[in-house]
């Protein structure tokens, strides 16, 4: 049977888990963050605990993944990149032993921030366009920034996708107006000359043309 730790904490007998820093992990912290704590596990009696440590989601990460002695650290880490204010990633850190099976649940919400620019708040993709346009090299900033994630709130599913893909190094200035345009916050850049073509059939000396770029 697999127990939580909740349920855990009540038993009284020489092995099994008796002491632990949190019973379940219901935290918070900002959109595209990654969150880094550790439990502490102390074990009821003088049994020494083997076993392995597994998780359920894949944003979720244990750095040691063996369980060898009577008391013990487990650092992890809660990937939120990609995830919008109001998200969440859940799943659970299992404890496999030789005293039985142990579960900790594990939530942690993805929240907004406020990103600010020369004193004005950037709230959304509008706003952020406006800006781009402004100060690109500060719009460049908040792009390659994890809490650029922020300003999606209420985006399209491809909009998230489409700034996960452009945002992986390296990030350019071109990567930035790509998703604009691409999000359909900017119109592409068109270029048009102020003639297509000039024929010189006969040159006998050097001849000199300007191409007006509009």
């Amino acid at each position: 049977m697999i127990r939580t730790l909740g349920e855990e904490k009540d038993r009284r007998k020489d092995g099994g888990f008796s002491a632990i820093t949190e019973l379940a992990v219901n935290a918070e912290a900002a959109a595209g963050d990654v969150r880094r704590d550790k439990l502490r596990i102390r074990n009821a009696g003088t049994k020494r605990l083997l076993g392995e440590i597994f998780v359920t989601n894949p944003r979720i990460r244990v750095k040691e993944k063996r369980i060898r002695g009577t008391e013990f650290e487990v650092p992890y880490l809660v990937n939120l990149e990609g995830l919008a204010p109001g998200e969440a990633a859940e799943g659970e850190i299992l404890f496999s032993t030789n005293d039985g099976e142990y579960r900790v649940p594990v939530k942690v919400r993805a929240a907004g921030r406020k990103l600010m620019s020369g004193g004005r708040e950037i709230t959304d993709l509008d706003a952020f366009a406006a800006l781009a346009e402004q100060n690109p090299d500060e719009a460049l900033r908040i792009f390659e920034s994890a809490a650029f994630y922020s300003l999606l709130a209420g985006e399209a599913t491809r909009i998230y996708a489409l700034a996960a893909g452009l945002k992986k190094s390296p990030v350019t200035r071109g990567s930035m107006e790509e998703f604009l345009v691409l999000a359909g916050k900017k119109e592409p850049v068109r270029l048009s000359g102020s003639f297509k073509e000039r024929e010189f059939p006969a040159v006998s000396s050097s001849e000199k043309e300007i191409l007006r770029l509009v």
